[in-house]
């Protein structure tokens, strides 16, 4: 086997679908998210722990679910590689032009417990010169349900300067971040809005189907 290539490559561990005692779980998991626009190639996995991500009642605290969006930002980071190349190092070190976080916030659909593999995934929302917005979604792989999800805006950011970073304006590399992150934009978009026609299919059917057994 060869070796890791990029940063996000050596960071692949992080994705449980590849080896996991719960492999099925993980696989459908990752399908159906997958389905509704999520990337496959910067998600992120990571099995609950019982001591440390719990509260009294057994439940996934509020608080341990950032650690999890955490691994996925960065694996979102590690993306970028390919288009800043030489820059790269310097971007994700916060050394001259790089990034930060803006403003989030979480969303708890319903509980998770040990024992849990959690899969978060992301959806680029928005692309602007100098920000995007980014949905994170979390998978529990038990309950093959989304439990939670986050909407965070990443401003690119100048620290020598102390201003935001204009993609377009910063020489070929970060116009072709932009390039890219538009394109995997759409990507997600579409992948979402095709699932949404599927569910809107299914769910007419359903409704004729329930008419006709009225009707008998």
């Amino acid at each position: 086997m060869s070796a890791p290539s990029s940063a996000l490559d050596q960071s692949a561990f992080f994705v449980p679908f590849i080896d996991s005692h719960r492999l099925s779980q993980c696989k459908k998991t990752y399908e159906m998210m997958v389905e509704r626009g999520m990337e496959s190639w910067t998600m992120a996995g990571r099995a609950v722990s019982w001591a440390e991500d719990q509260d009294p009642l057994g439940h996934v605290k509020a608080s341990a679910y950032l650690p999890y969006i955490t691994n996925c930002v960065i694996r979102l980071m590690e993306s970028f590689q390919g288009q800043l190349g030489d820059k790269y190092p310097d971007f994700i070190s916060g050394k001259g032009k790089g990034f930060l976080s803006n403003k989030s916030e979480l969303k708890i659909n319903r509980v998770a417990k040990y024992p849990d593999m959690l899969i978060v995934g992301l959806h680029i929302q928005e692309v602007h010169h100098d920000r995007i917005a980014v949905g994170y979604q979390i998978w529990s792989s038990a309950q093959q349900v989304l439990i939670a999800e986050m909407l965070a805006w990443t401003v690119f950011f100048d620290y020598k300067s102390k201003k935001t970073l204009n993609l377009l304006e910063n020489g070929q590399e970060f116009s072709n971040l932009y390039s890219t992150l538009v394109d995997r934009k759409a990507r997600s978009d579409d992948a979402f809005n095709e699932w949404k026609k599927k569910q809107e299919v299914s769910h007419v059917n359903l409704r004729k189907d329930r008419r006709r057994d009225q009707k008998i």
